[in-house]
């Protein structure tokens, strides 16, 4: 199976990303060429200013500063591929979506993202600490997420990934039982959450197999496909990084994922 997709992906209207990450300069780095994507999704943050509690940050981040992505596709190159449009929307600390139904319906799908567990006094209390209890909040967190409705496609961004919890990130995902992914993972499934394959399964601080990628990321994502998931590729490059997308569509092969696991978004 050829995938050459990506649905996680950023320019330089997400304000993490480089000032160089220009659209054309996102197509030519992951679409250009024989072995090219065939589909970009691109995701740059967002909060909509129609829901309160945006962060200085996420401000200039709204619907309009991430659609005008559009107007910039119009004179692109796009090597053949389609392009879509969506965004990476964050998800409060009180269990909110950060985007109206009547503005998500302006884009092709989102990605909702659960786990921005670094953006301390924001997301979660910069006192907490202990990896059990950052565990139970990223669960609690993509549990909501899982249950949102929204008139679009969406999928749950890097799911679990405890962002800025480097050294305790295996104690972490390792507290996290079975039955809890299961649990987690039958709620996406009801309410038709795509499961993002995010490049956190093979961070460079991790222990990895020998096919290169972290076992407890393999196992998570093994009971989301258990449960009945389905999947997109989310390389989240803020700069072009093909090589990324491809050892994604390795951890795909090496999960034995088929056609019909994959999101159509």
């Amino acid at each position: 199976m050829d995938i050459r997709s990506d649905f996680h992906t950023h320019t330089n209207l997400s304000s993490c990303a480089p000032a160089d990450t220009t659209v054309q300069a996102l197509l030519d780095g992951l679409c250009a060429g024989p072995d090219g994507l065939r589909v970009l999704g691109i995701s740059n943050h967002l909060w909509d200013r129609d829901v309160p509690g945006a962060s200085a940050w996420y401000k200039p981040q709204d619907v309009a500063h991430v659609l005008s992505v559009r107007e910039q596709l119009k004179d692109a190159d796009t090597h053949g591929a389609r392009v879509i449009v969506g965004a990476e929307v964050e998800f409060s600390s009180d269990l909110r979506v950060a985007i109206t139904e009547e503005h998500a319906a302006l884009f092709d799908y989102l990605l909702i993202t659960a786990n921005h567990v670094h953006m301390k006094d924001f997301i979660i209390p910069a006192s907490v600490t202990d990896p059990y209890e950052v565990a139970d909040i990223i669960v609690t967190r993509f549990k909501a997420a899982a249950k949102v409705r929204l008139p679009v496609r969406c999928g749950i961004a890097h799911p679990f990934y405890p962002m800025s919890f480097g050294r305790d990130e295996m104690t972490i995902l390792g507290s996290i039982s079975d039955q809890t992914y299961g649990e987690c993972f039958e709620l996406a499934v009801e309410n038709g959450k795509s499961i993002e394959i995010h490049s956190s399964a093979f961070g460079a601080h991790l222990p990895l197999n020998e096919a290169g990628f972290c076992d407890e990321y393999v196992r998570m994502l093994r009971i989301a496909r258990e449960c009945g998931c389905t999947f997109h590729i989310g390389s989240d490059v803020h700069r072009p990084a093909p090589e990324r997308g491809i050892r994604l569509r390795g951890l795909v092969k090496y999960l034995g994922l088929a056609e019909y696991d994959l999101t159509d978004f």
